[in-house]
């Protein structure tokens, strides 16, 4: 009896043991396929993360490579359609303004268009340039850059020289309103005579005004501004009684100028149309 006993606790414990057996190869066949799958992800994480990262270094070479062709484009525009200092000083501020406005989004990035350097036929068939022309849902804007240094005397007549002046009437030839800048270099004091910027911006932004009207039917009113943008070496003294041209004298002015007609005024013109505007214009640059 106690034989029989024995030999059925040696069977029992025989197939327990089996059974453990084959439960830790069955766990460890599951440990082996985890641990598969395991590197599986891994490998598959890694090659995700390469290819990642080679995209990431793709596509910022794409970026790179067209800043830089931004930036040649830039400069050979410059290049190209600037005679002046002054000229280019504006044509970069304003496209660092056109950043500032796009990244805050106050415009988007075709709302905005700059064109230097715009040739249009007047009334006489004579070529008339603008230096800068801004084209914003809110309107057009003419901008004449004038880089003069010295004190500017701006609209000056015979009627408003004073009596310590009193020699000028003399010397001005009418009773418009004209240009003194006086500046003075290593051989003394020095007086130009710039005539009237004011009457030319106007001028410009009326023979525009009509140019799109006749072209594409539309009334539109061209807003005119002068720049004066030498900035710390220069000084204006306003005498003109024009209220229609606007006169900025520094970057900071044009910048709130702008501004101040994005945020507050109605907008006229779509993206479609300020394009269509663009290219209306272009197919008038006489050079």
């Amino acid at each position: 009896m106690a034989y029989f006993a024995l030999s059925v606790l040696l069977v029992g414990c025989i197939v327990l043991f089996t059974l453990q057996i084959k439960k830790n190869k069955k766990l460890g066949m599951k440990y082996e396929q985890e641990k598969e799958e395991t590197k599986e992800k891994n490998k598959a994480y890694l090659e995700t993360a390469v290819a990642n990262y080679e995209t990431t270094i793709e596509t910022n070479e794409i970026k790179y490579q067209e800043e830089i062709k931004k930036l040649k484009k830039e400069n050979e525009d410059i290049r190209k359609n600037y005679r002046n200092r002054g000229e280019i000083i504006t044509h970069k501020f304003l496209n660092r303004l056109k950043e500032e406005l796009i990244h805050e989004s106050l415009i988007e990035l075709d709302e905005m268009i700059i064109m230097p350097n715009i040739f249009i036929l007047d009334e006489n068939r004579n070529s008339r340039q603008f230096d800068h022309l801004i084209i914003l849902p809110q309107g057009l804007y003419i901008i004449e850059t004038k880089h003069w240094k010295g004190h500017i005397v701006l609209g000056m007549t015979k009627d408003n020289c004073g009596t310590k002046f009193s020699f000028l009437p003399k010397i001005l030839d009418s009773s418009k309103e004209e240009t003194l800048v006086f500046d003075k270099d290593d051989s003394g004091l020095i007086i130009k005579n710039y005539g009237n910027p004011l009457s030319q911006v106007s001028q410009s932004a009326r023979l525009l005004s009509n140019y799109i009207n006749s072209e594409l039917g539309w009334k539109v009113w061209t807003n005119a501004l002068v720049f004066f943008n030498y900035e710390k070496k220069q000084v204006v003294h306003d005498w003109s009684t024009n209220n229609i041209v606007t006169r900025v004298t520094s970057q900071t002015e044009l910048n709130h100028f702008f501004r101040n007609e994005i945020t507050t005024k109605n907008r006229k013109y779509n993206a479609t149309e300020i394009n269509e505007i663009k290219v209306n214009i272009e197919s008038a640059n006489y050079i």
